[in-house]
């Protein structure tokens, strides 16, 4: 498939989310604000993925989160991140209009273009974003094979 296919279906995709994240707000603000203060609001964290060369980086927003609510397993190929929000204050008496921030669980399993190694993976938080270094499986791409 040429890049011009990819972009191209990549598009019409993007297309789709919108068209379908705008009827869901359309629906959602029929909803009477009384029966929105037991709703809670599951948050997706946008995340990149970047190839460097020797390793991946894969950096993934996580705004209200500490370390200590941050799991991280890595295998082979897949990384999966989950975050569990704790104690978050809840002083708010009245009753919500519109509520979108986040609370709850967080749970992403992404899988990988290329394989990793483990037990080498490091992640650091900083400023709400999760930064996880994971270094690529020597490929060997070609070797030659005596004949004996």
């Amino acid at each position: 498939m040429s890049n011009e296919n990819v972009h191209n279906m990549y598009m019409l995709l993007l297309d789709l989310k919108y068209s379908i994240d705008r009827v869901f707000k359309d629906i959602m603000a029929k909803i009477p604000p009384d029966d929105l203060n037991d709703v809670r609001v599951r948050y997706d964290p946008p995340y990149d993925l970047v190839d460097l060369g020797n390793e991946f980086l894969l950096r993934i927003d996580l705004p209200g989160f500490s370390k200590d609510d941050i799991r991280i397993r890595a295998s082979d190929d897949i990384i999966e991140i989950r975050a569990r929000l704790r104690n978050r204050e809840n002083s708010v008496k009245g009753k919500y209009i519109v509520r979108q921030r986040m609370e709850g669980d967080i749970e992403k399993r992404i899988k990988l273009p290329a394989k990793i190694r483990p037990h080498e993976v490091r992640a650091i938080l900083k400023h709400g974003v999760l930064e996880v270094y994971m270094p690529k499986s020597e490929v060997i791409k070609e070797v030659d094979i005596a004949v004996e």
